[in-house]
């Protein structure tokens, strides 16, 4: 029969596993990446986003192949020590169990986090790094696998006024609409719901949170168009330290989303406790938790850049 530690051992486990499938959805990017598997620890997204026409058939098919030339990622392995009083674990009320938990909640939130702060650094490289089609990811003349070009990139003003960035959303929600077109994957819904991302602690007079806030909610609206509500989804990230002038807006219902996370482990708790000095001279238990993934660019017509230009 299991002691009452080995089965809090594993309880806290299992604990850990629950907070990560949790808060998976309330980090700063879901809903902006897909994932891929990644089991020999490396992956190649060559076949992401495919535009063209379809065309008669005469004997003879076009087909629209995505560049072989996709660059192969190669996952990383990442871990997170956190170390635990051994009669804290052993104890069964609640107040100890509750200590317990928000240890395990923290050690959990490290590995979304790391995820989110990844994506951010991807992101802020959007204008230089490659991606699956020619040039850089955002750029205003990206050639789709067929013959058609799309045009993800668009000049913004947002330093000054809540005007400014409702402006910038229109001009995305017009690209997007664009690039469904230059992919022949319009859809008759329309406008597609956008996540609009933003740094928060920015300012310039006016903090850019309150510019976007009141953008996207005004109680208010004089010669202009209310954006729908729920159309736009702001998307806060305190990763970011780029300028008060960047936006990024996702398509949050395309099926090939603008970021990928290739992931060869999904995160897991392992406890070594027994075999650790720590857990004899210090009363301490020891967990690792480990993942082991990476991140690269996906579909470009799935993301629209707003710069200050």
């Amino acid at each position: 029969m299991a002691s009452v530690l080995e089965t809090r051992l594993r309880e806290s486990m299992v604990e850990y596993y629950d907070i990560v499938n949790k808060e998976r959805a309330k980090s700063v990017f879901a809903g902006a990446y897909m994932e891929l598997p990644a089991p020999e620890g490396f992956f190649k997204p060559n076949a992401i986003a495919v535009g063209g026409e379809p065309a008669e058939f005469t004997g003879t098919v076009t087909f629209n192949t995505p560049s072989s030339a996709a660059q192969i990622y190669e996952t990383k392995v990442y871990v997170y020590g956190v170390e635990i009083d051994r009669n804290l674990l052993e104890k069964t009320d609640a107040i100890s169990r509750g200590a317990v938990s928000r240890i395990l909640r923290a050690a959990a939130m490290h590995s979304i986090s790391h995820l989110d702060k990844l994506l951010t650094t991807l992101l802020l490289t959007g204008e230089s790094a490659g991606s699956l089609v020619s040039g850089a990811f955002f750029s205003a003349t990206s050639a789709l696998p067929g013959g058609s070009t799309l045009d993800n990139l668009v000049g913004t003003s947002v330093s000054g006024s809540a005007a400014e960035v409702r402006a910038a959303t229109h001009a995305a929600r017009a690209h997007f609409l664009a690039m469904r077109g230059a992919g022949n994957q319009l859809m008759k819904d329309g406008w597609p719901r956008i996540g609009l991302m933003y740094d928060p602690r920015a300012t310039n007079g006016t903090p850019i949170h309150q510019n976007v806030m009141d953008a996207l909610f005004p109680d208010a609206l004089d010669g202009g168009q209310i954006i729908p509500a729920g159309s736009v989804v702001p998307m806060p990230n305190g990763y970011l330290s780029g300028s008060i002038a960047d936006l990024w807006f996702f398509d949050l219902d395309v099926p090939e989303k603008a970021l990928i996370v290739g992931v060869q482990q999904q995160p897991i708790l392992e406890a070594n406790s027994p075999n650790s000095d720590s857990w004899m001279v210090n009363r301490r238990a020891r967990f690792v938790s480990s993942w082991a993934w990476e991140v690269a660019f996906g579909n470009p017509a799935a993301a629209v850049f707003g710069n200050d230009a």
